[in-house]
Formats: C-alpha cells, structure tokens, sequence
C-alpha cells in the first residue's frame, strides 16, 4: 500500500468511525487495541494504521472497514498482498540463514532431495507458518554444502511473469535483460529460457507464490532437467507435490525447547500447549520465545495462549517476525467473497470440522456452492478434505477439517464483538433434511450436540428438534449413543415431559431405555420402559414396549413379572399383523435363553422365523430371525446348523442397509467357523466384523471380536458372541 493510499485510508476511518468504535475495528484486522497510542481520534487512527503496517495487517484493517461500514469506497485490500520480487544467488561460500535450525522434517527434506536430484519440479504447500521457507533455506545449505551450485533464489510474492523475468534477468545479464523488456510477450519466454540455459543454476527457488499463471510461465521457460523448488500456501500447478503440514507430537515438544532455551519435554503443561497450537511449527517457536523471557511454563500462561492461539505474538524484539495473525489475514484476503464467508461460517461452529451440507445450512446457501469455497480454501492451505464412505450406502461423503490455528482465527472474524450467532434453527433444520443420512450426521455430530446444548436457552424448540431428530432418524440406530448425547437426550426427555402431550416423549423414552439396556442397567431401563409404556399411543405400541419389558424382567430374575408382560403382549399381538408377533417371539426366545431354557428358546425362535419367512418386504426381520435362531442353535451345540441360518441371513444383507446388523451377521458366521473348525474362514469373518464395528463407533463390539480373535490365535476357544437385538 502507497503513503497516499494510507493517507486516504486514515482520511476514510476517521470519517466514518467513532474514537468508541476504534477498538472492534482494530479486533476485525487483528490488532491489539490496548498497544495503540494517542488519545483523539485522529491519533488513534495514525497509530492503528502504523501497527498494521509494521504487521503486514493494512490489508486486514481495509477488509475490516469494509465489512464494518460497507457503503464506503476503500481503497485495494490486495495492496497489503506480498508484491516484492527480489533474486538472491547463492554459491558455495554463502550465508543461508546462519540461525535456521530445523527440527521435525528429516522425512520431508530427504523426499525433497530425491526429486531435486533427477531435475524434478518440486511444490511445497501449506499453511502461513508451516515452515516452507526454512525448509527450502535447508535444502540451499545442503545442496550448497554438496558442491551443487550456483543456487538462484527468486522471491516472487503475486508478481506477474513479466516481473519475474525481469528480476532474474537483471543480476545476471544487464544486456538480456533490456533485450527481454523489448520483446513481445509470446517471444519473452524462449529468450528468459535462453538466459536460463546460459547462466544455468544448479538449482532455482521460487519462494512465497501467489500468482500461479507467473509460477506456470516461469516453470514452462525453465531448462528441462534445471530443478526447482517452489514455496506456496496454495495448491499451484507443479508436477511434484509435498504438503508441508503440522509437526509431530514429539518434534513439537522439541522445537518448544529449544527456543524456550529450556527442556520441558516432561513439563505437564508442554504437551496440552503443543496440542493447542495444532503443532503449527511457527506458533511453537513463538510460544517458546514467549515461555523464555518468562522462565518457565506456567498454568496461567498456558489459559493465556491457549484461549487464543491464532493471536500469540512474541516477545519485542523476537527476530521482528510476523505475527500467526498477520499470515492468517494475508491468506484470508487473498480468498474471493464467497470463501471467505465459508470460513466466517466455520468460525460460528463449536468443532474444526464440518461437512458442506452442514455449513450450507448455516449460510442459508446450495451445497455445491460451498462445496467449491471449500475446494478453494483447500488450495490455499486453509482447509483439509477427508472423505469418507457412507457406512450404509457406500458412497463418498465430503469433510472437511481446519488447522486448530486457522479455526480460532476463523472464530475472531465471526464473533468480533464476542457474541455468538445463534446458528440452533439453521442446524435444526439441517439435521430434518439430513435425518436418514447417519453418516453424514456422525461426521458433524460434535457440532450439532454443541449447537443444541448452547440452544436450550435461546431456541429450545430447535434444540429439542436436533436431538429429537438424531435419536428417532437413522443415526441412533447406526452409531448408536455418546455419553453426551444421552445427557441432551435426559434433557429432551424432561423439557417434553413438562411441555405436556408430544408423541415424541415416548418414542425417547423407549430409546432411553435402549440405552441403558445396552450398558447392563436393567433397572434403569425397565424404569424407562414402564415411562414408554404409560405414554404409549397405540396397541401395537403397547404390545412391543410389554414384550421388551418382559425380557427386561428376566433379566433382573423376576420371571413371573416377566410371563405377566409377555402374556399382555401376546393378546395384545393377537389382533395384529405377524410382524408384531414375531417381534414378540424374539423377545421371548431371548428371555427365555437368559433363563438357560434353550429348547423353549429354540421353540420361540423357530416360531418367529417361520412368521418371518412371509415378510417379502421386510427383510430385516427375517434376518434378526434367522440370527436370533442360530445363536440358539449353538447353545444347544448344534453349530452346522447355527451356520447354515446364518448364511441364510448373510445372503439377505443385500437388501438391507442397516450395518450394525450386517456387523453382527458377520459376526456370528466368524464364531459358526471358529467352532466348526475352519479357522481361515473365521478369521476373514471376523476382521471383517471388526471393521464394521469400528466404522460405527461400537467399541465394545469392536473389542470383544478382536479378543476371541486372540483366543483363536492362542487355540482358546471362546463364547458365542452376544448380538445386537432390535430396539424399541
């Protein structure tokens, strides 16, 4: 930015703002208001403009003006873009960064070399910070260290080619370089690469790239085999790519040594520190610089850089480096509008993760559309894509997360006066749209269970929709329950309770109960059946909760309560469908194999499974039939036949969707195998068991196959598993 734009910029603040208004300016652009000076206003406004100037943050300050009085012309956001383009030549006897100590990127720097050393094109990306011009200063040193020179370092900045042609030109030939400036742009290219070719380096960095049409000209005039190593915090158009990412746990803790000047690797306060800075390279140097001036890391300096990391700044005097605020701002100015909205919403969230759909939500905008502001603010470093495969569906469902750094400088923009915007209707309504997508629902499951925790207050009945909603859809029954989300699910249950008649009470009250069931409290669970039973709305209803009540009673030895249950929920069974009946059956099978009665128990599941044979429509019954069948077939040590229903039952997974049934399936077939002796087989089942299991977050599960796999692979033989059973 020009001496005249500043001119004109501090004429436009102190216009159009308030001395009162000054300090949510200065929070906007990144500033410590409580280090600026002058009392009146125009003061004020001189020192703000200095302070950002000295951090690189004038582009931040204009995108604050703007944002905060829309209506006025400002001056070019982008005049605060990195636009110096400066060539240094390195040789032998060089001084390249004499303090650089690199720490963490041995793995990096020999991949780098591998690629240089065949004449590659060499891209590293990543975020401000990341460290990828320390780690093209090493990779000089060691290629001048080698012998491997001369070395051309061309700091680029958002130059255009022209420039960059230019800049190189005029260290090595005066006289080519007049002669480049003459020639039209389609000729220039050959001639730079003819220079090139004269004065060949044994290696050209391009450091610092915003423009890639420059960086793709540049490369295209470059000798073929002449290798080069290009620093970006976006994605540009090279062949070889190496994103340069957080450090490691360890590295981290080491980099914050050695600029501390002190070990605190068994500091208990050094890890949760590097684990709040995301292991962002340069926010550790400055935290360490911070923690030697101080002595010492304490608890109290720990909340303090902790609550805030994207805003840490070091101590005076540290190197006169830029703030983590300073390199924040100059990636998000450089984003289009509809980005940086995208990363405005990410900042209104509770998690640094979201999926399009639920940010599309949030901004009240199509899916696709934020998809590719997402796509952008990858590119730049600011956003990391994890797709995954939907657990029932198979298909790709688009995540993205944010560096811990990024997501609190996202969190700064979006709530500049420190409200929060009430996002509770916008994530209500997603979760409705989103209510059979379980998957998708999971991924940004920490969002949502915030959202309405945060939304009791203010939007209860948003709230109570989005945990109403994950409970009744198809996330429950996917991935099952959080110790949180039974917490709001308690909530839900009691704020519907005093609201008076909602049918969803008892729908949650049944869930609740499934809940506690599965964890052992059978008490607890049969308190929330007879809930679920009392606000029932119709027989059918009736008939299921006394059947679930039943087995809950045998389960607690009280068989005669228990016969009672099952006795009303047979008549009442009796004037419905054969669905019903056999959902009665089941639960008295299991009751009855509870009791150790395995022949009534085969009675009741061969009852069941005939009843469930006619479900042409419904084949998840006959496969909760069939499974429920085989396990007790090998109670009473019948294990081909165990098998063959449960190969039946695997044959129908086909036409269902459900994988917690698909897991248990599977499940069951592993133990069928192990028993009959074909351990092969049973370790194929089983793994695969114990990978569906961990896609739907059932531990338990999880951990229980892979012991009896241990007690195969120790010729232990286990116990049949105990399989998942239909909820009310």
């Amino acid at each position: 930015m020009t001496t005249s734009e500043e001119v004109t910029l501090l004429n436009l603040i102190r216009d159009h703002f308030e001395l009162h208004e000054l300090e949510e300016l200065a929070l906007l652009a990144g500033a410590r208001y409580d280090e600026l000076t002058g009392e009146a206003l125009t003061g004020r406004v001189i020192s703000l403009i200095e302070y950002c100037r000295h951090r690189s943050l004038l582009g931040g300050l204009v995108l604050a003006c703007r944002r905060l009085r829309p209506n006025v012309v400002w001056p070019d956001a982008g005049a605060a873009l990195p636009r110096e383009s400066r060539v240094l030549v390195y040789r032998a006897d060089s001084v390249v960064a004499p303090d650089l100590r690199l720490i963490g990127r041995d793995e990096i720097l020999t991949h780098i070399d591998t690629l240089l050393d065949v004449g590659r094109k060499v891209l590293l990306h990543g975020a401000g910070g990341m460290g990828k011009t320390s780690i093209a200063q090493t990779v000089v040193k060691r290629r001048l260290a080698a012998g491997r020179e001369p070395v051309f370092w061309l700091e680029a900045g958002d130059q255009p080619a022209e420039t960059l042609f230019d800049a190189v030109a005029a260290i090595l030939d005066a006289g080519a370089r007049s002669e480049l400036r003459d020639l039209p742009p389609d000729a220039r290219e050959w001639a730079f690469h003819a220079l090139l070719d004269r004065h060949r380096p044994a290696l050209l960095v391009v450091d610092n790239v915003w423009n890639g049409a420059a960086l793709f000209s540049l490369l295209q005039a470059l000798p073929e085999d002449v290798p080069a190593l290009v620093t970006s915090r976006q994605v540009m158009p090279v062949p070889e790519r190496i994103a340069v990412d957080h450090l490691s746990p360890a590295a981290a803790l080491d980099i914050l040594s050695h600029y501390a000047g002190i070990d605190i690797h068994d500091n208990p306060h050094a890890a949760e520190l590097s684990d709040a800075l995301g292991y962002h390279p340069y926010a550790l140097e400055m935290a360490g610089a911070i923690i030697r001036v101080d002595g010492q890391l304490s608890a109290r300096r720990l909340r303090t850089l902790r609550d805030r990391p994207h805003d840490i700044a070091a101590p005076v005097g540290f190197n006169d480096r830029p703030t983590l605020v300073s390199l924040l701002q100059q990636s998000y100015q450089a984003l289009d509008a509809d980005a940086q909205a995208v990363l405005r919403a990410v900042g209104a969230l509770y998690a640094p993760g979201a999926t399009p759909e639920l940010l599309a939500a949030c901004l009240g905008r199509a899916p696709d559309d934020v998809w590719e502001a997402l796509e952008r603010l990858e590119e730049r470093s600011l956003a990391s894509a994890n797709p995954t495969s939907d657990v029932e569906t198979g298909e790709t469902v688009d995540y993205y997360t944010f560096h811990d750094l990024t997501f609190s400088f996202a969190h700064s923009l979006t709530y500049p006066d420190g409200t929060p915007p009430d996002l509770t209707a916008a994530v209500a309504g997603y979760v409705a749209q989103q209510a059979g997508a379980a998957t998708r629902l999971n991924l940004d499951l920490a969002n949502l269970l915030a959202t309405a925790r945060h939304g009791w207050a203010a939007q209860p009945d948003a709230a109570l929709s989005i945990v109403s909603d994950l409970a009744l859809g198809s996330h429950m029954r996917v991935y099952g329950h959080t110790p949180d989300f039974l917490a709001l699910l308690d909530q839900a249950i009691d704020r519907l309770g005093a609201a008076g008649d909602d049918p969803r009470r008892h729908y949650l009250l049944g869930k609740r109960g499934n809940a506690y069931f599965e964890r052992g409290e059978w008490a607890r669970a049969l308190e929330h059946y007879q809930a679920t039973l009392a606000t029932a709305p119709n027989d059918t209803r009736r008939a299921m909760v006394l059947a679930v009540i039943g087995r809950t009673h045998y389960y607690l030895n009280d068989r005669a309560a228990g016969d009672d249950a099952f006795a009303q929920a047979r008549a009442l069974a009796e004037t419905q469908d054969d669905g019903l009946k056999a959902f009665v059956l089941e639960m008295q099978s299991w009751a009855a194999g509870v009791a150790g009665d395995y022949e009534a128990a085969h009675d009741y599941a061969t009852q069941e499974a005939a009843l469930a044979r006619g479900f042409n429509d419904a084949p998840e019954r006959l496969v909760y039939s069939l499974l429920n069948l085989g396990s007790v077939e090998v109670k009473l040590n019948h294990p081909a036949e165990a098998l063959r229903l449960h190969e039946e039952a695997h044959a129908l997974l086909g036409r269902t969707a459900n994988i917690r049934l698909r897991a248990d399936v599977v499940h069951a077939l592993g133990i069928d195998l192990a028993r009959l002796g074909r351990p092969d087989e049973a370790h194929e089942r089983l793994n695969q068991a114990c990978e569906q299991y961990r896609q739907i977050g059932n531990t338990a599960k999880e951990l229980e196959v892979s012991a009896f796999l241990k007690q195969m692979d120790s010729a232990v033989a286990g116990v049949e598993p105990a399989v998942e059973k239909e909820e009310v």
